[in-house]
């Protein structure tokens, strides 16, 4: 149901908000712009708050009404930075990971506003944002929407107890992060109704949209017993599944869940020590089965394919044309369109979605199986959300709910190269590229990888190929929002990652003990270690070498285990002689400052360097540090005594003296640590937008 509320106070209620989002359709004419900028002029907001995005900022440049902008610019209120989204996907990079901002999105289109709206009722992760418009005589008003009257049905049984009463409750995310009750403590509609083992409750959708908390209290043998807060999801039925302890009771949404609680208790998994994971919520980590020394077995049983109402033959491009145009169902309930169709791979299609700034991959017949089904529900249910990794937002099911693939958000590629591997095979592209570009794109490669990390996620597929960037970033010049890609096949919990690459595999690793154990983080980092030497060496590895006549020839896997390193850290003319002549590998060496050569040769030398053993190596977090500061050094011009020290990749040499230099005393002595706030400010950062400090 949609309506108009007219604003009685428009200038306290326009207060109220920290951010502000406007729509192209309030420059359509003179008037409307100038009645909007005049009144946000008169209001006291904060700097930074108000935000266009680039599609905005562009049709007013071609119409010529950029000026229109000016008095804000002036006073500071509107922000610089023009993430290159829609207003879904603004909000949603600025509720990233947590954060929550109370948002107005002011439109003259009432298509906009309302879909804005239905964006606050059908997604309750999301709260505390309006939309608003207004008249040719200043009125404004505000865009309401309501969805039909629905109650979502929640059924709970506890597994291990008998439960005399329980209350459902309900909270909503505050700004500050403080929870607001739905209803307060013991009031009669939180009482759910028993029958039989299990209880029902009932509550209609209007009433619950902007909470997003769940929890349950419980009476068993006379005690009160609570199980603190968790997060749910719209749905029309929902299933959980309590468990009594002494003390409290936990809930699971699924019998899955829970089953896989009680099995790792009794197999008292292991915790890894090699990562800080102390500033990260427990929530918001998985369960990590990697563990070096002791490798664990992959537990997963064997697979089997599962049924569709599609039929999607491998590589078969005219069945995967057929679906355009067909709905399918989201885990939480909406409907979405398969739009047309993007592009192909080994498992399957990716289409674009009718939901702005998404697309869908559908697995194709043979790829489409039950442990992957199970792996993405548990992807989409316990979700990341962060602007630089297309994490499985949403399992996507066909008419008859069989389970067919995953929604994430679009990520449009550099026309003609689709990922990292493919820019640095261009040559147009190795001219051109400078290196401040490829340490940016080191650098936010590293933050991203660490983010990951600390919450026991392992790509263990590292390569470049699954790094990419979007086509407005490329045109710009813009190498610091890397996207991570291909998130399906990261090892998380019990499910492993079941491919790899073997130019990038750690030398004590091998391709049988890959299929049957769980990876520790340490392959990881011996990995991110191959990627970073291969964007700045034009993919050659970092043990690639000239040979003597009398060694013999060795594959990749064998190279990287012999551990000979040929890149001095101080004599030019031994690289020149041991380095791979194809790609200038002893020029691009030579530029390099010392204390980066000095990482690489750790991570590289078996014989000599610090990092190269499985426990030494560097975290993704400890080579960001390194190449900020490189970063930082290639800004501040203090390499400039080697002329070519921008040069993305040099053909002549320079000589060690001129880069001989140490890192900044202050990064060097900083710890790299991914809390939740920074990770946060990170991520925002990262998505083009300037958060509050």
């Amino acid at each position: 149901m949609e309506s108009k509320k007219p604003i009685s106070n428009a200038k306290k209620y326009f207060e109220s908000f920290q951010k502000y989002f406007i729509s192209y359709s309030c420059f359509n004419d003179q008037q409307s712009a100038d009645t909007l900028i005049k009144f946000l002029l008169s209001l006291n907001l904060q700097p930074n708050s108000i935000f266009l995005n680039r599609l905005t900022k562009d049709k007013l440049q071609n119409t010529g009404k950029l000026g229109l902008l000016r008095p804000l610019l002036d006073n500071g209120t509107l922000s610089k930075n023009l993430p290159g989204v829609g207003y879904e996907e603004f909000v949603k990079a600025l509720y990233a990971n947590n954060k929550r901002y109370k948002i107005l999105f002011i439109t003259l289109d009432e298509k906009e506003g309302y879909s804005f709206e239905k964006l606050d009722m059908v997604d309750n992760r999301i709260n505390d944002i309006d939309a608003c418009g207004y008249d040719n005589k200043g009125n404004f008003f505000q865009y309401l929407y309501s969805l039909p009257k629905q109650d979502i049905i929640f059924k709970i049984k506890a597994e291990n107890a008998q439960l005399e009463s329980l209350r459902v409750y309900f909270y909503k995310t505050e700004i500050s992060g403080s929870l607001t009750p739905l209803y307060p403590q013991n009031d009669p509609r939180s009482l759910a109704k028993k029958a039989g083992s299990v209880f029902n409750y009932a509550i209609d959708i209007n009433e619950l949209f902007e909470s997003d908390k769940i929890a349950f209290t419980a009476k068993v043998n006379g005690k009160e017993l609570s199980s603190g807060p968790l997060d749910f999801f719209f749905g029309d039925t929902q299933s959980w599944f309590i468990k009594v302890t002494a003390d409290k009771i936990s809930a699971f949404n699924s019998k899955k869940d829970l089953d896989d609680e009680v099995k790792v208790e009794k197999e008292n998994k292991p915790i890894d020590t090699n990562v800080d994971v102390t500033t990260v919520p427990e929530a918001e980590k998985y369960n990590y089965y990697g563990d070096l020394k002791n490798p664990k077995k992959i537990l997963i049983p064997p697979d089997a394919p599962l049924k569709s109402v599609f039929k999607l033959p491998n590589s078969n491009q005219q069945a995967a044309k057929d679906l355009v145009g067909k709905k399918l169902t989201t885990d939480r309930g909406t409907t979405v369109t398969i739009g047309n169709l993007l592009g192909s791979g080994g498992e399957g299609f990716v289409f674009l979605s009718s939901q702005s700034g998404m697309v869908i991959k559908l697995f194709n017949d043979d790829c489409r199986t039950r442990n992957r089904k199970e792996k993405i529900e548990f992807m989409t249910k316990k979700r990341i959300t962060h602007p630089c990794i297309a994490w499985p937002q949403e399992s996507l099911y066909d008419s008859g709910k069989n389970f067919v693939g995953y929604q994430m958000m679009c990520v449009p590629p550099p026309k003609g190269k689709g990922d990292m591997e493919k820019m640095a095979k261009d040559m147009v592209f190795m001219k051109s590229v400078t290196k401040e570009q490829l340490v940016s794109a080191i650098v936010s490669i590293c933050n991203t990888l660490e983010y990951l990390h600390q919450r026991n996620v392992m790509l263990g597929d590292i390569k470049l190929e699954n790094f990419g960037m979007r086509d407005s970033d490329f045109k710009a010049g813009d190498f610091s929002k890397i996207i991570f890609l291909d998130c399906d096949s990261y090892q998380l919990d019990k499910f492993p990652c079941q491919v790899y690459t073997d130019s990038y595999q750690a030398p004590e690793t091998s391709g049988a003990s890959i299929g049957q154990f769980y990876r520790a983080i340490e392959y990881d980092r011996y990995s991110i270690y191959v990627a970073i030497f291969r964007l700045l060496f034009r993919r050659m590895l970092p043990h690639s070498r000239i040979r003597k006549p009398e060694e013999p020839d060795q594959d990749k896997w064998e190279a990287a285990r012999s551990g000979v390193f040929p890149y001095s850290l101080t004599d030019a003319r031994k690289t020149e002689a041991s380095a791979p002549k194809a790609g200038g590998c002893a020029a691009i060496w030579s530029h390099l400052p010392k204390y980066v050569k000095q990482a690489l040769f750790d991570a590289g030398d078996k014989k000599s360097g610090k990092n190269y053993m499985p426990l030494t190596r560097k975290s993704a977090g400890e080579w960001e540090k390194i190449f900020k500061c490189y970063l930082a050094d290639i800004k501040n011009k203090k390499l400039s005594k080697d002329k070519d020290y921008n040069v993305g990749y040099p053909m002549t040499a320079c000589n060690y003296a001129d880069v001989d230099i140490e890192m900044v005393r202050e990064v060097q002595d900083s710890v790299v640590r991914v809390s939740l706030k920074a990770a946060v400010k990170t991520a925002l950062i990262t998505a083009g937008f300037k958060p509050d400090p």
